[in-house]
C-alpha cells in the first residue's frame, strides 16, 4: 500500500495506525478515507489508485480460519443459533458478504458501523431475536445514534 503512496513503510505506518479508528468506525468512505491519507502523506493519487488500495485493504483483512468456519458450520448445523456482531468498515462489510460462504451459517449477522442499521427496531428485534434483553441505555433502547 505504501508503494502506491511512493512512501516507505516508515512514513505510512504512522498515518495508517492514527487514521485507521476513524475509517473503521464509518466516518469516512473509502474514497474519502484514501484521499484523505493521500493528502496526510503529502502526495495525490488518482481514483484508480483509490480503488486498488480499497481492494488491497478488503484482502489484507480476508484470512480466513478454516479451523473456526468448519467449527461455525458444525454447530450451526445441529440447531445452535449463531450470530455475527462485527464494527467492520463499510467495503469489508460488503465484501465479507458478496464473498465469504461461511456468514450463511449465521442465523443473524448485524454489522454495527460497517453496515448502518436499518432502524433501531431492526437491531431491537436481531438482539431480542438472540434472546437479548434491551436495557435501558443500550443502542437498542432508540435513545442512541445506533441507526444514524
Amino acid at each position: 500500500m505504501a508503494g502506491i503512496f511512493g512512501i516507505d513503510e516508515d512514513k505510512f505506518l504512522p498515518i495508517y495506525r492514527s487514521s485507521r479508528n476513524p475509517y473503521d468506525r464509518g466516518d469516512f468512505t473509502g474514497d474519502t478515507y484514501w484521499a484523505e491519507f493521500a493528502r496526510r502523506a503529502g502526495v495525490t493519487i488518482h481514483a484508480n489508485q483509490v480503488e486498488s488500495l480499497r481492494r488491497l485493504d478488503r484482502e489484507m483483512w480476508s484470512n480466513v480460519n478454516e479451523e473456526m468456519t468448519e467449527w461455525l458450520a458444525s454447530i450451526h448445523s445441529r440447531g445452535i443459533k449463531t450470530a455475527i456482531l462485527s464494527n467492520m468498515q463499510t467495503d469489508m462489510a460488503a465484501h465479507v458478504r458478496k464473498n465469504f460462504a461461511w456468514l450463511r451459517h449465521f442465523d443473524h449477522q448485524i454489522f454495527i458501523r460497517g453496515i448502518v442499521f436499518e432502524s433501531v427496531e431492526r437491531l431491537r428485534k436481531d438482539l431480542q431475536a438472540l434472546g437479548f434483553p434491551i436495557l435501558p441505555g443500550s443502542s437498542a433502547d432508540g435513545n442512541s445514534h445506533a441507526d444514524r
